[in-house]
Order: structure tokens, then C-alpha cells, then sequence
């Protein structure tokens, strides 16, 4: 790798085509406060990559929201949000000691 991108300072290879990191710096990367989160050199971040897992895992099942959907039948596209997006984020542990229940989505053979 012998080049750098003028936007973003990607090392790219001589032949590669121009814009295809940051597509000519239309594409904002995240903050450089962002990788002390994952750089493990903090205590903070040495916490963060331990609980990674945990905090994925309590956001997994939030149900998707939205004010505006948008329909366009001259794609295929699975939705197109307008507007503010929500989600809604149900208790990670249980409010009592009864057995939580969940639905598999397969019928018994």
C-alpha cells in the first residue's frame, strides 16, 4: 500500500480506483474518541470489550419503530424510514422469580 486518501488518510493500493473509502469525503467516519472504546488501552474500554457481548445481547430483541415508512415499488428494498426512528427496549432481567417465557416460532412435531 503506497497511497493515502486526501480525505481520510485510507492506505490504499497504487492501482486502486479513487473514492472507494470514503467516496471522495462523502462518507463522515466516526469520531477518533469512538476507537478508545475498542483501543483496550483505558479502563473504560478494558470494561467495555469485556461486557461487548452483554450490552449486543440486551439490544437484540428491541422492536423497531418508526414514524414515516416509505414504500417504493421501483426497487426491491426491505423498508425506507423518513422521519425519527424508535426503539423499544423490553426489561433484561425479569421483574419477578417467575420463569421467563419466549416464543420459538416452531411448531411441535
Amino acid at each position: 500500500m503506497d497511497k493515502i486518501c486526501s480525505h481520510c488518510h485510507a492506505l490504499k493500493f497504487r492501482k486502486e480506483p479513487l473514492g472507494m473509502c470514503c467516496s471522495n469525503s462523502k462518507i463522515n467516519l466516526p469520531p477518533e474518541w469512538l476507537l478508545t472504546y475498542v483501543s483496550g488501552t483505558t479502563t473504560f474500554s478494558k470494561l467495555f470489550l469485556q461486557n461487548i457481548l452483554k450490552y449486543n445481547s440486551s439490544f437484540q430483541m428491541a422492536s423497531f419503530g418508526a414514524t414515516n415508512i416509505v414504500s417504493n415499488a421501483d426497487f426491491m428494498v426491505t423498508f425506507k424510514v423518513q422521519g425519527q426512528i424508535y426503539h423499544q427496549v423490553g426489561l433484561l432481567l425479569p421483574l419477578s422469580d417467575n420463569d421467563s417465557k419466549f416464543f420459538h416460532g416452531r411448531r411441535k412435531e
